[in-house]
């Protein structure tokens, strides 16, 4: 084998190893969308579940308090409460719905779930701190009229609903927090 032709062979593997590093490069760029995308399509069905929970709320609060003599006011706050929390679970939905790793970069995609995790932190915060008070006011009214009987029963509603809530809060942002791995990976990698 003389120069020429080792310098010809060398050249084609460094062009075969060239093709097939660029085919492995877009080849974990697709599975990173795929994966991101799965978990944001993930979200996106919390958060769809969420919104027809709190809108489903209202006509159900508006039908049953009245039956249960319960005060109009604590049922007029009651329907404020779950339309502001529809309003707020629609909003996230919307921010879930405008991280296309398909369609931006990693390093626009990664701000995006950032700025999602701050806005959904914050109207976290401020829901519990409605929840509190209005589920207080509610425990409050509901020994007025039912006695003990009436407050053990919301408690225990209360305590099944706060249980499930810290579940799904807690699948939320485990999902949030792989969705920003994923992306931090990505961006490490380019």
């Amino acid at each position: 084998m003389d120069l020429d032709e080792l310098k010809r062979t060398w050249q084609s593997q460094s062009t075969r190893i060239d093709r097939l590093e660029a085919q492995n490069r877009e080849l974990r760029r697709c599975v990173r969308e795929n994966k991101v995308y799965t978990k944001r399509s993930k979200l996106m069905r919390t958060y769809t579940w969420l919104l027809i929970t709190s809108v489903v709320m209202i006509p159900f609060v508006l039908l049953a308090f009245p039956t249960l003599d319960i005060d109009m006011g604590v049922t007029i706050m009651f329907v404020v409460t779950m339309a502001g929390l529809a309003i707020a679970n629609s909003y996230v939905y919307m921010l879930i719905k405008k991280i296309d790793p398909t369609e931006m970069s990693v390093r626009e995609a990664l701000s995006r779930v950032l700025y999602l995790d701050r806005t959904r932190q914050r109207i976290r915060w401020v829901s519990m701190t409605v929840a509190v008070v209005v589920v207080s006011i509610f425990f409050y009214t509901l020994y007025q009229s039912d006695g003990h009987a009436g407050l053990l029963g919301g408690i225990v509603g209360g305590i099944v609903g706060g249980i499930l809530g810290l579940r799904k809060e807690a699948e939320i942002k485990a999902t949030i927090r792989a969705i920003k791995a994923d992306l931090e990976d990505a961006l490490q990698d380019d």
